[in-house]
C-alpha cells in the first residue's frame, strides 16, 4: 500500500491515490517535475521502441477512449503495436493494476515539437502532456528513474533490474557568446562584466571570460536560455530593475512623411467622434445567429470540435453575428441610443478552402442625436448610417457606388444597399430584415454595416489644395429619369464627364408627381463649377452643361424637366 505520508502529499498536490505504482510515478512528477510511466512488463510483447504511428493503427488509452493513429503521432510500441501515446497517456492494455508483479518504468525526454498538438488533436489533458509541451530537463531522466525505483523498493520490496538508455542524440549544453557592451547598451546601465559573470554563475551557468565577452554554457534545467537576449533578461532580473541607472544618450529624429494612412487608427478616431463605442468580441458565434446573418450561400461555416459553449459553436461568417449579441444585451437594459463597431475577422470555407477576411462592422439603433431640448427627437435611418459610412470610406467615398440591386438577404430590401467599387462588392449597409427580428428574438431592427478592411486600407494621404479667390458658378438641373434609376449613377456619370471644373454635385430634390410620365421621377441637381487660377466664363460653364445633358440623355434617357412640357 502507498504510505500515508506519500498519499497525503499527493492529496495536497491535488492528486488522488490509485495504487503504489501509479502513486510513485505521480510523486516523482510532483517532486522533480519529470513525467514517468509504468508498464506491466508481463503484458508487453518484446522490447519497446519510440516511433511514429502507422496508418490504420488504433490504441485504447487509460481513459478507455480509443484513438486512431497515423504518421503524425509519436507512440511507444512493442512487438504487437502501440502501447502508449508518447508524452501524453499510456495504453489500457499494458496498464499496471493490483495484480501487477513485474514493472517496466519508462522515463523519457520528448521535445515539445514532437508531442505538440497531440492533446488538442485527441482532446486530451494530462500532467505529462502539459510538461512535455513546455519542455523538460533533458538530463533528469536517470535521476527520476532511480528515485522512482528506490521508492518502489522501500514500499513494495523486490529487485531492481538494469537501466537501459536509448537516445536519438546526446544532449549538449548550449554555448552562448555574450557581448557585455551590447548588454549595457540594451539595458541602458553600466553593469560591470564581473557582476554579469557572477549573476550567471549563480544561475548555475558555466562562464568563461574572453576580454569583455563572456562564453556561457546554460544548465539543462534552464531550457528557456537559448540565445544571448535570454541571458540579458536574466541579468536585468537578478541585478534588479530598480537598480538600472539610465545612461545619457543622443537621439537624432528625422522628419519622415508616412507612406500610407494608418487605417485602423483613423477609423477608430472617426467612429469615436461620431459617437460609436468599440466592441471586442470572440470570433465564435451561435450557429443559428450566424446562419441567419450569412449573406453568401457558397460560404460554409467552420464548426469547432470543442466549443466553449453552444453559443460559440462555430467561427463567425459575419461580424454582425457578434455585434447583434452585444447590441441585444444593451438594448434589453434600456439603452435607447446604441452605436457599436468592431474591427475583426470573419471565417468561412469557400470552394473547399479556408477563408479569413478582416472587416469593419457596425450596428446602430435609437435616436439619431443625443437627447437635447433644442433638437427634435428622430430615430436613426438609412441616410444617417450612410453618412457615417461615407466618412469611413474617406478618399474612396466618391468612387464607391450604393447599389440597391441584390442586397444582403439579412437586410431590409427597401432600406439597404451594396457598396460597389470597380464592379466589386466591398460591403453592405442597411436595416436588419424584419423577418429576422422574430427569428433572433430582438426588441427592434437595428441598422447595420460591414466593409472589407482591405479596401479601407487603400487610403491616399491627405494633400494640401490651394485656396482660390476665383468665384464659383452654380447651375441647377431638374432631370426626369426612370424611377428605378439610382441617383448615385447620375452623380458618378456627371463627376466623370465634367472634369476638373466641377467641384461639387448636390442633390437637393427628388420627387414623383402625376404631372410626370408614368414610371418616372424628377431629380434636381446643383452643379458647382470653379477653377483655381481664373474665373470661369458663362460660355465655358454653359458648354459643360450642354455636354452633360447630352451625355445624360444618351446614357440614361434623362432630359431637362421643362424641355418636354412637364413641370
Amino acid at each position: 500500500q502507498t504510505p500515508l505520508w506519500m498519499a497525503e502529499r499527493l492529496r495536497r498536490s491535488g492528486l488522488r491515490g490509485i495504487n503504489p505504482l501509479v502513486d510513485v510515478t505521480n510523486y516523482v512528477l510532483m517532486e522533480l517535475g519529470h513525467p514517468m510511466h509504468a508498464f506491466d512488463l508481463d503484458k508487453l510483447q518484446g522490447a519497446i521502441e519510440v516511433r511514429r504511428g502507422r496508418s490504420g493503427e488504433r490504441l485504447q488509452l487509460l481513459n478507455e477512449e480509443t484513438v486512431d493513429l497515423d504518421e503524425q503521432v509519436l507512440v511507444i510500441a512493442d512487438a504487437s503495436g502501440p502501447v502508449a501515446l508518447a508524452g501524453a497517456m499510456g495504453g489500457l492494455a499494458t496498464a499496471v493494476d493490483d495484480n501487477t508483479v513485474n514493472v517496466l518504468l519508462e522515463s523519457a525526454c520528448f521535445s515539445p515539437q514532437a508531442v505538440a498538438g497531440t492533446g488538442r488533436r485527441y482532446k486530451l489533458s494530462s500532467d505529462a502532456l502539459q510538461r512535455y509541451e513546455r519542455g523538460v530537463d533533458p538530463c533528469l531522466q536517470e535521476l527520476a528513474l532511480a528515485r522512482a525505483a528506490n521508492l518502489l523498493l522501500e514500499i513494495a520490496t523486490g529487485n531492481a533490474g538494469p537501466v537501459v538508455v536509448c537516445e536519438a542524440k546526446a544532449w549538449s549544453a548550449p554555448s552562448i557568446k555574450l557581448d557585455t557592451a551590447r548588454v549595457q547598451a540594451l539595458l541602458g546601465s553600466a553593469i560591470p562584466t564581473d557582476e554579469m559573470a557572477r549573476i550567471l554563475e549563480k544561475l548555475e551557468c558555466k562562464v568563461s571570460r574572453e576580454g569583455e565577452k563572456l562564453q556561457v554554457e546554460t544548465p539543462s534545467h534552464r531550457y528557456d536560455l537559448n540565445e544571448a537576449i535570454d541571458l540579458v533578461e536574466e541579468i536585468a532580473r537578478v541585478h534588479g530593475y530598480d537598480k538600472l541607472v539610465g545612461l545619457e544618450r543622443k537621439v537624432s529624429l528625422a522628419l519622415r512623411t508616412p507612406s500610407k494612412v494608418d487605417a485602423a487608427s483613423r477609423l477608430r478616431n472617426e467612429l469615436s467622434a461620431r459617437g460609436y463605442q468599440e466592441a471586442i468580441s470572440f470570433s465564435f458565434a451561435d450557429s443559428n445567429t450566424d446562419e441567419a446573418l450569412n449573406g453568401d450561400p457558397d460560404s460554409l461555416a467552420i464548426s469547432l470540435d470543442n466549443p466553449m459553449s453552444a453559443a460559440m459553436a462555430q467561427m463567425r461568417r459575419s461580424l454582425w453575428a457578434s455585434l447583434i449579441t452585444v447590441w441585444k444585451h444593451n438594448a434589453q437594459r434600456q439603452q435607447d441610443r446604441i452605436r457599436l463597431y468592431e474591427l475583426g475577422r470573419k471565417y468561412s470555407i469557400k470552394l473547399g478552402n479556408l477563408s479569413e477576411h478582416e472587416c469593419l462592422a457596425g450596428i446602430v439603433s435609437g435616436l439619431a442625436n443625443p437627447e437635447q431640448w433644442d433638437i427634435p427627437k428622430r430615430t436613426v435611418d438609412f441616410h444617417d448610417l450612410k453618412a457615417d459610412v461615407q466618412v469611413m470610406l474617406g478618399s474612396l467615398a466618391d468612387q464607391v457606388q450604393y447599389s440597391s440591386q441584390d442586397t444582403h438577404p439579412a437586410l431590409h430590401p427597401g432600406r439597404s444597399a451594396r457598396l460597389m467599387l470597380d464592379e466589386r462588392c466591398i460591403g453592405h449597409v442597411g436595416q436588419l430584415h424584419p423577418r429576422l427580428q422574430k427569428v433572433l428574438d430582438l426588441p427592434s431592427c437595428p441598422m447595420l454595416f460591414e466593409i472589407d478592411m482591405a479596401i479601407l486600407q487603400q487610403q491616399s494621404l491627405p494633400k494640401m489644395r490651394e485656396i482660390t479667390a476665383s468665384p464659383s458658378s452654380r447651375r441647377d438641373l431638374a432631370l426626369v429619369v426612370n424611377q428605378t434609376l439610382e441617383v448615385e449613377n447620375l452623380i458618378q456619370f456627371i463627376n466623370k464627364q465634367a472634369g476638373s471644373m466641377l467641384r461639387e454635385t448636390r442633390v437637393f430634390d427628388v420627387f414623383t408627381s402625376d404631372a410626370l410620365p408614368k414610371g418616372c421621377k424628377s431629380v434636381a441637381l446643383g452643379l458647382i463649377f470653379q477653377d483655381i487660377s481664373r474665373t470661369l466664363t458663362d460660355l465655358e460653364v454653359d458648354g459643360a452643361i450642354q455636354m452633360l445633358t447630352s451625355g445624360l440623355e444618351r446614357e440614361f434617357g434623362a432630359y431637362i424637366r421643362d424641355s418636354r412640357g412637364t413641370h
